[in-house]
């Protein structure tokens, strides 16, 4: 694959980029030249998919991939973490814009692996375990990047 330019040097979270569509997702930003920074709750979980990036992309554009590609533990739900986050890209690229902020991070009532649970069965506190990462998640990630973004 040839690393395309359409996001050159262009700042883009990604958050749910351990695996699937987060990952295919962040794998291709990097194609197009972009700075990947991936949110995890867990560094464990991500450094996998950190590997994969760094074996196929491992200098990109004259800047080594420890510096193209970056993890941050983040968790989506609590507005201070997403806050965080914002300020740790701008700390390590130097730069306030973030022109992508993809909320690819998601939770459904089966999140805790139990295929028994179904949404009518689901309990409250699960729900809003939830609606805090699929709402208020989405909402803080959003709100953090409002006026950083390289669109008008």
């Amino acid at each position: 694959m040839t690393i395309g330019t359409r996001l050159q040097d262009k700042i883009a979270i990604v958050t749910g980029s351990s695996d699937g569509i987060g990952h295919a997702i962040a794998l291709r930003y990097a194609t197009e030249g972009a700075y990947v920074v991936s949110k995890t709750k867990d560094a464990e979980e991500l450094k996998p998919s950190h590997e994969v990036l760094g074996e196929k992309y491992p200098v990109a554009v004259g800047l080594s991939f420890s510096r193209r590609s970056i993890f941050i533990k983040t968790n989506v739900s609590i507005g201070a973490d997403v806050k965080a986050l914002v300020s740790a890209c701008v700390k390590e690229y130097g730069r306030r814009d973030i022109y992508v902020m993809m909320n690819n991070t998601g939770l459904g009532p089966n999140y805790d692996h139990n295929p028994a649970l179904r949404l009518h069965v689901t309990p409250e506190d699960s729900w809003d375990k939830i609606m805090g990462v699929n709402g208020k998640g989405v909402w803080f990630c959003t709100n953090s990047i409002a006026g950083r973004t390289g669109s008008p």
